[in-house]
């Protein structure tokens, strides 16, 4: 019977016709010039030049086994027959030891046109990984190629054992994890040539002295709001009355250049700064020599004169390759931050010498290729993501000052007053890992200082902080998954070189990170499982934090925000004693003896069951100098009602002083207040309230 089966097969299989692509010559071919793409690869990597930094060995990771197939002609007609085109399967590469040597301290800022190579490496605990120049773009090319043979190889094989070396930028992306929200309100940098003398909303910053963009600011005497369509409307406040004054098109800035989104804007001096996504197509000869249609996304930085408000003046704009990530203002220039993947085209595309295929495998910031000497690629690199950081003087608009790219995946960002670090979350291993990169930053100029790797994932930017010393603090909730799912927490320290110098470990098991704020020398955590614990941590010595207070309560607290002197508000949900959620609710924490935080008040607010400030901390409208806070609420009942209320905390607690009914499409609100008149701007209406008259409407725009 099986005798028969198989004849039949072979009768079949011969009568089939054999594709040109699966002929054995052609199959041969294709094994030789991948096994010489190999050999150049490494090659390429044993004349790199020595690291002058120490490094830390991953160690040898369990090796994926792969079969390399011999194709004969048999084989062939017999894939054809069953409809199954070829794969060349290749080994792995393993990970090499690298031998440890003296640490160099980090150089100056690499000036336009050196040729100086450059290395960060982690120093920290078991993992380590490095980050060089290329010495090629082809080295780059062949980096991106092999990653994305890797990443197919994933999907053919039906299970790979996991890895126990961490690759630096490479590791899978936590997709349950949405790009965390950073925090900002209505921006006010310095005083203004057309700014009022009345008080006004305030920046809402992670630090002092580093201003956040936001698609809503003002100046104390206008409001700039992003519309939508690549638009900016300029309103008037005069007396509390909202007029139109202008309104920008971000559309007419080129004839192929459509700004469809803004991102984040400021205004300092007199001038409007926007930065936003431009979409438009362009004509590219693809891997088979035709030219074609393609769609191209780039991040633009624009800035405008508008000293008169009624006549806005363009000054200058600066491009990048990727999409929008974040954007920062410290003093008078201007940084910001992309992150871009190369074009599909580009896995089928064979290396050309002089064929400026650097243009399809790097960014191009203000339309010029990144430079090697700017660039930086991991040991191990496995994504084909990049991360570009630049910077842009404002005085200077139109040149893009100096820039770095990260070749690799960056999950968030933390900009400290001096130091910017970069952090790439890795959930591929037995336990998720960290690594972080930092680079310092002065007057617009990168220096590259150093990387450092934690176990463990940051919850968001407010995780993260510098101290006073420069001292680095990270607080991340560990999953360990060698048998079953467990979690605990940690909070790790670093110092300027990102070598750990203290570390404590093992709380709250079973438990995740919901919340984090660092004020002076203590750290403030809340996790949650079934109740809610605010710890409080003394880092007062780096390297030997120690826990020295522990409050219980139901629900968690999503944001800790420092109020007046020795308080701490707490906005997150309301929750029962199985951990299940009841509404939203705002707590004030007493802490002037951090040893014994206790809460002063609590307002639940059962009939809140979403917030967007719990998505987006910009949302918060929050000023502890006139005891406010205000966001907009939704209820999941039939009505699925929304508001905008302001609650006043004093000394009788929290008492709600405003609240209004919003349009459901208008959940991507802001609150601000000018003076006494509070404003409410929504993506197509806005609306003013006198505060000292019981928040009586005084006007309302629509567009």
């Amino acid at each position: 019977m099986k005798k028969d089966i198989y004849d039949e097969l072979k009768t079949s299989a011969e009568e089939i016709e054999v594709p040109e692509e699966l002929q054995p010559d052609v199959i041969e071919a294709m094994l030789e010039e991948e096994a010489a793409r190999e050999t150049r690869a490494q090659d390429t990597y044993e004349k790199q030049d020595p690291l002058p930094s120490q490094v830390i060995s991953m160690g040898e990771g369990k090796k994926n086994i792969r079969w390399k197939k011999s194709y004969s002609a048999a084989l062939a007609v017999a894939m054809a027959a069953i409809v199954v085109l070829p794969a060349i399967l290749q080994p792995w590469a393993s990970k090499e030891e690298r031998e440890p040597i003296a640490w160099v301290d980090p150089e100056p800022p690499v000036e336009t046109g050196e040729s100086k190579s450059q290395t960060l490496t982690a120093s920290v605990g078991d993992f380590g990984d490095t980050l060089h120049n290329p010495s090629s773009y082809r080295e780059i090319y062949d980096a991106i190629q092999e990653t994305n043979v890797a990443y197919e190889d994933a999907f053919v094989t039906e299970s790979v054992e996991d890895a126990d070396g961490f690759s630096l930028f490479g590791g899978a992306m936590d997709e349950s994890k949405e790009a965390v929200m950073e925090e900002s309100q209505a921006l006010d940098i310095a005083p203004e040539n057309n700014a009022a003398s009345k008080e006004y909303s305030k920046t809402n910053t992670r630090e002092e002295n580093v201003a956040e963009g936001d698609v809503t600011i003002t100046d104390g005497r206008y409001i700039y709001h992003f519309m939508a369509y690549g638009t900016v409307e300029i309103l008037g406040t005069e007396d509390g009355v909202l007029t139109e004054e202008a309104v920008i098109n971000f559309n007419e800035l080129g004839d192929s250049t459509d700004l469809e989104y803004i991102n984040d804007m400021y205004i300092q001096d007199g001038k409007l700064i926007v930065i936003g996504e431009a979409y438009h197509t362009v004509l590219k000869q693809n891997a088979a020599k035709t030219n074609e249609i393609q769609s191209e996304n780039d991040v633009m930085a624009v800035v405008y004169d508008v000293s008169d408000v009624k006549h806005p003046k363009f000054l200058g704009s600066t491009s990048y390759d990727g999409m929008f990530f974040s954007s920062r203002l410290v003093g008078d220039v201007l940084y910001v931050f992309t992150q871009s993947d190369p074009p599909y085209h580009l896995y089928d595309m064979v290396w050309e010498e002089n064929s400026h295929m650097e243009e399809e495998i790097v960014p191009k910031i203000n339309d010029e290729v990144a430079e090697l000497d700017r660039i930086y690629m991991p040991a191990n690199y496995q994504t084909q993501s990049s991360f570009t950081m630049s910077s842009v003087k404002l005085s200077k608009p139109s040149k893009v000052l100096d820039y770095r790219v990260i070749m690799g995946y960056t999950s968030d960002i933390y900009v400290a007053d001096k130091a910017i670090y970069l952090q790439s979350v890795d959930y591929s291993g037995s336990v998720n890992r960290t690594a972080l990169v930092r680079m310092n930053y002065a007057s617009g100029k990168f220096t590259p200082a150093g990387v450092g790797v934690v176990k463990g994932a940051l919850l968001d930017a407010f995780a993260i902080d510098e101290d006073a010393d420069g001292n680095l603090r990270v607080a991340t909730t560990v999953v360990t998954y060698d048998n079953g799912t467990n979690r605990s927490n940690q909070l790790t320290i670093f110092d300027a070189r990102m070598e750990e110098i203290g570390k404590l470990s093992g709380l709250a098991r079973g438990e995740e990170i919901k919340s984090a704020r660092y004020i002076g020398d203590y750290c403030y955590l809340v996790t949650f499982e079934n109740t809610d614990p605010l710890f409080t941590i003394d880092c007062s010595d780096p390297t030997e934090p120690i826990m020295v207070g522990e409050l219980k309560m139901p629900g968690f607290s999503d944001y800790l925000h420092p109020w007046n002197g020795d308080q701490l508000l707490g906005f997150g949900c309301n929750g029962d004693e199985y951990g299940l959620s009841e509404g939203l609710k705002l707590t004030m924490f007493d802490i002037s003896n951090p040893a014994d935080v206790e809460i002063l008040d609590e307002q639940i607010l059962k009939d809140a069951d979403d917030a967007q400030a719990l998505e987006e901390y910009k949302a918060l409208f929050v000023a502890p100098d006139r005891g406010l806070v205000g966001f907009a609420v939704r209820s999941w009942n039939d009505e699925r009602q929304c508001q905008y209320r302001i609650y006043r905390y004093g000394e009788d607690g929290f008492e709600l002083e405003f609240a209004v009914d919003i349009d459901p499409n208008e959940w991507n609100m802001r609150g601000l207040y000018i003076g006494d008149d509070f404003y409410l701007v929504g993506d197509s209406q806005a609306s003013s309230y006198d505060m000292n008259n019981h928040y009586k409407k005084q006007s309302e725009l629509e567009w």
